[in-house]
């Protein structure tokens, strides 16, 4: 991310970015999330209200639906397309 006009902008370092995917199920629903640094960045919009936040809260909320599961995904890079 290059330098903003706004002044308090936050400048991270995107090679230290942390990624990862989720798979969540439960006897209702399937959803596929991906995150940075354990903050949700991509998710279907019946769980919109959890991005930018972690993914333990989007984990918790789920574990109280009932037949809970979850796996880990795999995020697709430029190397695999």
């Amino acid at each position: 991310m290059k330098s903003s006009w706004w002044p308090f902008a936050k400048q991270r370092n995107v090679k230290n970015v942390k990624k990862s995917a989720w798979w969540l199920f439960t006897k209702h629903m399937t959803m596929f999330v991906e995150c940075e640094d354990d903050k949700i960045v991509k998710a279907p919009p019946m769980v919109r209200r959890f991005v930018g936040k972690n993914i333990g809260r989007l984990k918790k909320w789920m574990k109280r639906q009932p037949g809970y599961r979850e796996l880990p995904g795999k995020v697709a890079t430029s190397e695999d397309t």
